[in-house]
C-alpha cells in the first residue's frame, strides 16, 4: 500500500495565526501547500463555493498523533474512491486548537478540511461513532 506523508508545522496562536514567517519555514510551507492543495481539491472539488462549513464532506480518519505545541493533529485515511485518492497520512494543523487535546492516537473521526488564509488546515474534526 502506497502512503503518503505530508507534514504541517505552524506556529500557530491559538490555531488560528498564519505560520510563523521566518525564511526556513516559510520555504518549507510554499513545498507543502501546492501537495494539500491538490489534496483538498480532490476530496473537496467545491471548496471555493460553500456558503457555510456544513456543505464540506466529511473524510473518515484515524488519529495517529496530537501536537498540542503546534496545533496540529496527524491523521490517517483510507483510499477515498470517489475522489481517486490513495490511503494517506497527513499532519494538519487544526483550526481550533482546544479540539487538538480532545483526541489521543488510536481515536476514529471525521474531519473537514479547508483553505483558512492560506493554510489548508482540519477546520472541524468529531469523534466517530
Amino acid at each position: 500500500m502506497r502512503r503518503t506523508v505530508f507534514v504541517f508545522v505552524t506556529g500557530l496562536a491559538l490555531g488560528l495565526a498564519a505560520p510563523a514567517v521566518n525564511r526556513a519555514e516559510a520555504a518549507w510551507w510554499e513545498s507543502v501547500q501546492p501537495e494539500a492543495r491538490v489534496w483538498l481539491n480532490k476530496v473537496d472539488p467545491q471548496h471555493r463555493s460553500h456558503r457555510s462549513d456544513d456543505d464540506r464532506p466529511w473524510v473518515s480518519a484515524e488519529v495517529h498523533g496530537v501536537d498540542p505545541q503546534v496545533g496540529a493533529v496527524t491523521i490517517h485515511h483510507g483510499p477515498l474512491s470517489q475522489a481517486g485518492m490513495p490511503a494517506m497520512t497527513m499532519s494538519l494543523p487544526v483550526q481550533d486548537a482546544v479540539q487538538v487535546n480532545m483526541f489521543k492516537p488510536g481515536d476514529r473521526v471525521l474531519v473537514q478540511v479547508a483553505d483558512v488564509g492560506g493554510v489548508v488546515r482540519i477546520i472541524n474534526i468529531k469523534a466517530q461513532r
